[in-house]
């Protein structure tokens, strides 16, 4: 009887997706998450692959504290010179590429490379424009790939994957019943509403862009504040509404102060 592999999935703060008997992935280190050397026990403990964000300066540094049999690196910059060394080495990654036809996730292993898709086929990605679920898909796609998942059985899992209520609650979810288009995201850290911020502009929008925000109250008030600065910087060309919870957890006046922002309060 072939054992399944077991996963822990770090889900809270988007950063990792977790093989504990053999493999390991880090996405990515936002400021407002726990100190590195808390995060790099995830690697740590990685024997066959550690799959890092090459993009990530703290996620890079990992590479020196695993024991893992393979690295593979996975990129949004198909000139990273330190993934292209790892390339030309034989080593294993993922990297977005532009081609005639848009953006394409190449895998490369072994001095072999594999076109895997393109990025605006991939209905997570919403046409491309979602550039976080690009990302996203890079570091799933080299994960699998690491677990010898067949090449076909991953562009499957791409092609079906998608952002609906009923797949990923809460996570670029788009209604479009009404006569307004709405995107509803749990963006908690920074990283995350930066992304958001990112993907709406890239849409083709004929009226006003509209953000509606709020964040937990059990995140960094530097976090808190950051997030709200991406937004305010928004709102100078598109309004923003902040929601403020009746229990502020002892904040009150956190988000007044004016040098963090115009826009709607």
């Amino acid at each position: 009887m072939t054992k399944e592999p077991r996963f822990t999935i770090g889900i809270e703060e988007e950063y990792l997706l977790v093989d504990r008997e053999s493999r390991n992935l880090i996405r990515e280190l936002p400021e407002s998450m726990l100190p590195e050397c808390e995060k790099r026990v995830v690697v740590e403990v990685a024997r066959d692959a550690a799959i890092l964000n090459a993009d990530d300066l703290l996620c890079l540094r990992m590479a020196d504290h695993t024991k893992a049999k393979r690295i593979g690196y996975f990129t949004m910059n198909a000139k990273n010179d330190l993934v292209r060394r790892h390339i030309r080495a034989g080593g294993m990654a993922a990297v977005l590429e532009e081609g005639i036809n848009g953006h394409m996730i190449t895998l490369y292993d072994g001095g072999n490379h594999v076109p895997l898709m393109w990025t605006h086929l991939i209905p997570a990605t919403v046409e491309g424009k979602a550039m976080h679920n690009v990302q996203n898909a890079l570091a799933a796609s080299l994960m699998a790939y690491a677990m010898d998942v067949k090449i076909d059985n991953i562009r499957q899992g791409l092609r079906t994957f998608d952002t609906s209520y009923f797949q990923v609650p809460g996570r670029t979810n788009i209604y479009d019943e009404l006569a307004f288009k709405v995107i509803l995201d749990y963006g908690h850290n920074p990283a995350a509403v930066r992304a958001m911020v990112d993907f709406v502009t890239r849409l083709d929008v004929a009226g006003r862009r509209l953000c509606v925000l709020s964040a937990p109250g059990d995140r960094r008030d530097e976090a808190i504040v950051e997030m709200a600065r991406i937004i305010a910087q928004q709102a100078r060309v598109n309004p923003a509404i902040g929601l403020l919870d009746r229990d502020q957890r002892r904040r009150l006046g956190l988000m007044s102060n004016p040098e963090e922002g115009e826009g709607e309060h």
